[in-house]
Order: C-alpha cells, then sequence, then structure tokens
C-alpha cells in the first residue's frame, strides 16, 4: 500500500497520525485550578477544587487576635506579631528577628501532636520561606502533645531579612490526611 506513496504524502499521513493521537491522548486530562484567598476584614474560606478525588483543601484568612477553627481538631489565633532585639543574641547581618505569639486550643475528643516544627511557616511577600529560630528568652515552644480541651501559648521566632516588612504566616493541619485544613494571617512590622 506505501509502496508507490511518495515520501511527502507518506510524512504528511503519519504527521496528520500523531497529531490525532496526541489530542486524544489530552482530551482526558485537566488542570487542578488554584487560588490564592486575599486578605479582608473577616475570615473567608477558600475551597481549592481539584482534578482528582481527593478531598478539597479548606483555606481561611484570620486577621491578629480572631480565633479561627482549622478542622474538628484545632481552635488557634496569632494574638501579636512583632520585631524584637534579644538581649543575649545579636541576628546576623542584614537580619533581624520576628515573633509571633499563638494561642492553641485542641478541640478534639483525643490527645494531639503539636509539634510546632512544619505546622506553623512564615513567608515574606516573595513567597521566600523564614526558619523557626530559638532565642532563648523570647522562643516558647508549645508542647509536644496537647491534650484534649487543652490551650498552649507559644512564641515562634523566625529570622527574616532586615527590609522584609509583609509576611503570611501559615499554619497546616498535619493531623488530617491529606494535609487540608489550612489558615493563614497576613502580617507586617
Amino acid at each position: 500500500m506505501f509502496k508507490h506513496m511518495s515520501v511527502p504524502r507518506y510524512a504528511a499521513i503519519v504527521l496528520t497520525l500523531g497529531l490525532a493521537l496526541g489530542l486524544m491522548a489530552g482530551c482526558g486530562e485537566s488542570a487542578a485550578t488554584t487560588g490564592t484567598p486575599s486578605a479582608t476584614s473577616a475570615p473567608s474560606a477558600t475551597t481549592q477544587p481539584s482534578a482528582t478525588s481527593q478531598p478539597t483543601q479548606t483555606v481561611q484568612t484570620a486577621q491578629i487576635g480572631q480565633t479561627v477553627t482549622v478542622g474538628s481538631t484545632w481552635q488557634m489565633a496569632v494574638v501579636n506579631f512583632r520585631a524584637f532585639t534579644p538581649t543575649n543574641r545579636t541576628p546576623p547581618a542584614g537580619t533581624k528577628y520576628v515573633a509571633m505569639e499563638v494561642n492553641v486550643r485542641n478541640v478534639s475528643s483525643q490527645a494531639q501532636n503539636l509539634a510546632n516544627t512544619g505546622q506553623f511557616t512564615l513567608r515574606g511577600a516573595n513567597g521566600e520561606a523564614y526558619s523557626q529560630v530559638y532565642v532563648g528568652g523570647m522562643s516558647q515552644d508549645l508542647a509536644e502533645m496537647c491534650a484534649p480541651n487543652e490551650q498552649q501559648h507559644a512564641v515562634i521566632a523566625f529570622q527574616v531579612p532586615t527590609t522584609a516588612s509583609q509576611f503570611t504566616a501559615a499554619f497546616t493541619n498535619t493531623t488530617t490526611q491529606p494535609h487540608t485544613d489550612y489558615v493563614q494571617w497576613n502580617l507586617h512590622v
């Protein structure tokens, strides 16, 4: 059949078949929709749909001092956010320390692990993630375990560039699988 066909015609048929197969393969895929919640004067909950049957992520934006419920496990509030200079430690050149004070309550009926490493994060306006630091006399960690209805208070310190003034703090509820409950605070110093 292809014996008497010219090379350009043969190439056109192969190219057409390749395009048709590529289009058919791509028809079953869809991209996940992502959104970025904006800061408002009241909390907002935004659901970000997924392309698969996985649970959607619930994102809340809260204000300083506002208590929010995160999933069915936690109630929490950022009660203060400020820059500070400790007397016993000088930040490296070009950086400063900021402290985020939080109140956290376990509203579930079971003890929960509340190791704050990885659950609380801080990012700058440019999206850069900042590391938690322990600053003696200022940092106060959350206890690892939190009993039902127990409330804990913590001061979480971060090292940030001296020029940074706008931040987004976040808490991801790691007691759910996958981690679908998330709250954020838009902060400034």
